[in-house]
């Protein structure tokens, strides 16, 4: 099992890389604003929820999803996030998910002591455009997804996909 104080926090992850990396992350970060029907959802939870995610500040799919994690965080005492290194813990997230694909986010399901995965990389939507436009050869229109992804073209759709499966797993 995962130990929580061998976790990173926030700051932690941002201290994990080098400095490049750190300032990518810090401008993402100063650029999202969650939506106040989000903050509102956020602001009602009223139990304890541990948000666990396995990240690398270095890949542009973590620096998209770990600030929003971070602004969710920021809006709730109750949530907790815990941020571990993939390469310290390759086999454990490869042994709870069949794969070690970062980023890899999950909900505490806190009575069973166990991870639910929420997500998982890329958004679900987009993993599925992406393997469509592979399969035609259309690789060109795959790495533009990619790319507006990581450049935040849907970040709206990030988030709410974010606050929804948070909160199908607190409920």
């Amino acid at each position: 099992m995962l130990k929580y104080e061998e976790a990173w926090n926030y700051n932690e992850y941002l201290r994990s890389s080098l400095i490049e990396y750190r300032e990518k992350q810090e401008k993402i970060f100063s650029k999202i604003s969650l939506k106040q029907e989000n903050i509102e959802k956020i602001r009602k939870i009223k139990t304890k929820v541990n948000i666990v995610a396995f990240a690398e500040i270095y890949c542009p799919d973590c620096r998209a999803v770990i600030p929003f994690l971070e602004k969710v965080r920021q809006e709730n005492d109750n949530i907790d996030l815990y941020i571990f290194p993939r390469e310290e813990n390759e086999h454990y997230l490869a042994k709870i998910t069949n794969e070690s694909r970062i980023p890899s986010v999950f909900i505490e399901d806190i009575e069973k002591e166990e991870l639910n995965l929420i997500y998982e990389e890329i958004l679900p939507d987009l993993k599925s455009k992406i393997k469509e436009h592979l399969s035609k050869g259309e690789r060109d229109i795959a790495e533009e997804i990619i790319y507006n992804y990581r450049t935040g073209k849907y970040n709206s759709e990030l988030e709410d996909y974010l606050i929804k499966k948070i909160l199908e797993n607190i409920e």
